[in-house]
């Protein structure tokens, strides 16, 4: 039996997609060593969050970054944060590593109306017994978009707004990848090893 000719078309590119998407993301998959990874008997995993180092001039954004990755860490009462880095079993540290700001449109007379704030950012997962990485991600680059606004106040209100949700993607981004490597026993054909409703 043939497949209609749109199935033909968009079958390809569904997988060529797929491809892309896993191949060149800069991340490698964690998903076959968590076998190995440390979990206490009541099934509780210890985080440390090292302060993010900031190469840019984004001033104070590592401590937006921090908090919004600590409200999203308390969500699960599995993930548990110590203020002692020697009590935690793992320790998540990053970089944000460079900035960029250009003009997406203009107004008259060639100014600005609308800039893009362009932020990348590496993070990293250590096991705190070996000192081994976890997993790393590299060279992760987020966008949001932001009005040029009557005064550099009122545009750097805007960018502050921007960088807010960039912040609360990025920890979201980072809970979702601790919930699926620390939940998912590929071994065990992805079973669950720590309950998802308590994540």
């Amino acid at each position: 039996m043939q497949l209609p000719f749109t199935a033909r078309i968009i079958l390809p590119l569904i997988l060529m997609s797929s491809l892309i998407l896993v191949g060149g993301c800069g991340y490698s998959s964690p998903y076959n060593t968590n076998n190995d990874l440390t979990i206490d008997d009541q099934k509780h995993v210890n985080f440390y969050l090292s302060m993010w180092d900031n190469k840019t001039d984004l001033m104070g954004f590592e401590a937006t970054i921090q908090h919004d990755i600590i409200l999203w860490l308390k969500k699960s009462n599995r993930f548990h944060i110590t203020q002692k880095k020697d009590a935690a079993d793992y320790i998540l540290d990053g970089t944000i590593t460079s900035v960029n700001q250009p003009a997406l449109s203009y107004g008259a007379f060639d100014r600005a109306t609308v800039l893009r704030a362009e932020v990348e950012f590496t993070y990293t997962l250590t096991d705190q017994n070996t000192g081994k990485n976890v997993f790393r991600q590299a060279r992760l680059l987020k966008r949001q978009n932001y009005n040029v606004g009557a005064d550099a106040v009122r545009t750097n209100s805007n960018l502050q707004k921007s960088l807010k949700l960039m912040s609360e993607d990025l920890a979201d981004s980072i809970y979702i990848q601790l919930f699926y490597l620390f939940t998912l026993d590929s071994s065990q054909g992805n079973k669950i090893i720590i309950p998802a409703d308590d994540i």
